[in-house]
């Protein structure tokens, strides 16, 4: 019998120009990573960095 798998993963999409597109295949293959894996990968940095240094406001 065939298990039930669940993917948890997201699928999220964004607009790019060709420029911008140009510029993150060409960031990737010097990474030598996907350009999806690339920018996961710099999404998910940039939003660790701000979750870590984020500071509350203080109240009154």
């Amino acid at each position: 019998m065939a298990k039930k798998i669940v993917d948890t993963k997201k699928q999220t999409k964004f607009f790019i120009t060709d420029k911008e597109q140009h510029i993150l295949r060409m960031a990737a293959a010097m990474k030598n990573e996907s350009m999806a894996e690339f920018c996961r990968n710099v999404v998910m940095q940039q939003a660790h960095n701000i979750v870590k240094n984020f500071k509350p406001p203080k109240g009154s």
